[in-house]
């Protein structure tokens, strides 16, 4: 039986293993791009989870980057309830 493709001896050309190295580049940085915008979503939809806790138990919250605070500072319930929002949501 025949062999063909590289187990049969025959070698890439030049352009070809060049467009291998730029894909598997461009899927690096493709790759790499996702994780970061996955993560400040996942990032900013963790804190709006915390500040929609708060709006619903009649508090103010203020989104920071990486905290939200509320105004009142709200029973040690309400904190309890708006700090559990954020993981349980992530």
């Amino acid at each position: 039986m025949p062999r063909f493709g590289l187990a049969a001896g025959v070698t890439a050309s030049p352009d070809v293993a060049q467009q291998r190295v730029l894909t598997r580049r461009r899927l690096a940085a493709v790759a790499s791009v996702a994780i970061v915008l996955t993560g400040i979503v996942n990032s900013l939809l963790h804190e709006a989870a915390h500040a929609v806790a708060g709006m619903a138990q009649g508090l103010t919250p203020t989104i920071s980057p990486f905290s939200v605070s509320y105004e009142p500072e709200g029973t040690a319930q309400q904190q309890i309830i708006g700090a559990a929002a954020g993981p349980l949501f992530s």
